[in-house]
């Protein structure tokens, strides 16, 4: 039920998408795994500007945040799952 959720782990960044929340993801730095995780997902669903790394930490205004446009979104999101039960049945079925 949160309305803004700010977060560190990837999974927190995956069930603010599927849940249709607004966020923010806190990355200490930019070199990190999870950065590179963070950083794919998001582009792929046109977000890459919910990373905050902690060079910005300080300066970031979240009031000036964008809105999300979650049926774009969604739309991004619906073909990666596509895509991901595409790849796994072929996986599957060898």
């Amino acid at each position: 039920d949160s309305k803004f959720v700010v977060t560190n782990s990837f999974h927190g960044v995956i069930f603010s998408l599927i849940n249709n929340t607004d966020f923010v993801v806190l990355c200490r730095r930019k070199d990190e795994n999870g950065a590179v995780r963070f950083q794919d997902i998001l582009s792929r669903v046109g977000l890459s500007d919910r990373i905050i790394f902690d060079d910005q930490f300080d300066d970031y205004d979240i009031q000036n945040i964008s809105k999300i446009d979650w049926k774009s979104v969604n739309t991004k999101v619906e073909a990666l799952r596509d895509d991901s039960a595409r790849w796994l049945l072929t996986q599957v079925r060898g």
